[in-house]
């Protein structure tokens, strides 16, 4: 393998085998990362990108030379420096907002098939065995992507896929090493623990989850989770105009195409539970005639399994930072970069929390303090945060040592960085110290 070959890893895949490729793979959200703050508008538009071509499944126009994915665009990942190779943990560069609202997506498909498995009494026997098969799968892929497992010699433990990192969450591998805090991560941890005493007691399953308080990121994260329910509502209900919590503009599948061969393919127990192809085009057609709820369930099935093996993820990874913040300033993603000053707090908290005595804390030091004031001047014009933070650093860099700082994203963090390494050995007593300016 080159030395080039070893800079990054890029790989496109499904959503389980992005989120959960193994058991005990995470992903941590770094303390700089701005909350969960997609809006509506956006979720709407993944919601609709994937419906969209689920629907188009059964078109008459579909190209049958190609297959209907769905691309969701690339996240970049930082394998965390104490991550085990057995427990891998990723940092996300870019993808926190996609990447947590599939979770979201994943946790609502499962509590609406959950609930929903009273309207397959109109089913008899061996289908309806069938179908209540097919859903048990389903939920338990999408269960594996937004929980992960430890298993010890008599102990098995469920942790969230997604944690933030700080004082916050922790996801320790042993019963009680772990803590979760963070919106995100008590969200899934909630939910995984309800629904594994729903699914493995038989209890009915009832998920609250209770925001901490109006403002918080819990509040955000909730209301989105919210949004997306009323969404799967409506894609249970189908084309229904009365529909007054419907935002997604596209169409559903009819009952009447589920026996529709491409749609085939996205039944997974039914050549396993059928052992005559003849039985199991008798299945598909009765489903497909039999009307509500019965097709309102399937139409969520087949949803559940379009998202875990048609809606595509392009991952990659590399085990260096400066080079995951590279590849971001590349490829121009579709996400909100982070500023230069967004990009340094990092290594700001990593050196404070490393001081040793009572002033070994980021939480309350001046440094925090330096760089919440900073926020707090940068939310005045968040349209223009990127923009507000170059001039800011130019600005900066001319009064300080006369260097003429260039406006490029990739310059500007490495400036602030090399400076601040300068900055945390120099000394504290007041001396000036001679700082060099950066060579680029």
């Amino acid at each position: 393998m080159s030395e080039i070959d070893q800079l990054f890893r890029a790989k496109s895949d499904s959503v389980p085998k992005t989120m959960a490729v193994t058991d005990t793979v995470g992903f941590s959200i770094p303390e700089y990362q701005r909350g969960y703050h997609w809006d509506t508008e956006k979720i709407k538009r993944l919601l609709e990108d994937c419906i969209s071509r689920l629907s188009h499944l059964s078109s008459k126009h579909r190209n049958e030379d190609r297959e209907d994915y769905t691309f969701l665009g690339t996240i970049i990942l930082v394998t965390e420096q104490d991550s085990r190779p057995d427990e891998p943990l990723f940092s996300i560069i870019d993808g926190q907002q996609r990447l947590t609202t599939l979770s979201l997506l994943c946790c609502a498909l499962i509590e609406k098939i959950e609930n929903s498995k009273s309207g397959l009494a109109a089913l008899d026997g061996k289908i309806k065995l069938w179908v209540e098969k097919e859903a048990k799968y389903q939920e338990q892929v999408l269960f594996k992507c937004i929980s992960g497992t430890f298993t010890w010699p008599k102990n098995q433990r469920h942790f969230p896929r997604i944690i933030r990192l700080s004082d916050k969450d922790r996801r320790g591998t042993k019963t009680g090493d772990y803590e979760y805090r963070s919106a995100i991560a008590r969200f899934l941890h909630e939910f995984s623990s309800e629904f594994s005493k729903a699914f493995e007691g038989g209890t009915a399953f009832d998920f609250n989850f209770n925001p901490r308080n109006a403002h918080s990121e819990d509040k955000q994260l909730f209301d989105n989770y919210e949004y997306i329910q009323r969404q799967i509502n409506a894609l249970y209900d189908g084309n229904r105009a009365d529909l007054d919590d419907k935002d997604i503009e596209c169409e559903f599948v009819p009952g009447k195409s589920f026996e529709h061969g491409s749609f085939r393919k996205l039944f997974q127990e039914a050549g396993r539970h059928f052992e005559e192809a003849s039985d199991q085009d008798k299945a598909l057609s009765e489903i497909s005639k039999i009307g509500p709820p019965v097709e309102n369930f399937i139409r969520l099935i087949l949803f559940s399994s379009y998202l875990a093996h048609y809606v595509v993820l392009t991952r990659v990874e590399t085990d260096n930072e400066d080079y995951a913040f590279d590849i971001f300033d590349a490829l121009n993603t579709t996400g909100e970069p982070l500023t230069a000053l967004e990009a340094l707090k990092p290594k700001v908290v990593q050196f404070e929390n490393s001081k040793r005595g009572k002033h070994g804390k980021y939480d309350g030091s001046q440094a925090k303090a330096h760089l919440d004031n900073l926020e707090q001047y940068l939310r005045k014009s968040p349209k223009k945060r990127q923009d507000t933070t170059r001039n800011l650093l130019i600005s900066f860099a001319l009064y300080y040592d006369g260097y003429e700082l260039a406006r490029p994203l990739g310059l500007q963090r490495l400036y602030l960085q090399k400076y601040y390494e300068k900055w945390r050995f120099a000394d504290f007593s007041g001396n000036s110290v001679n700082w060099e300016s950066p060579v680029f």
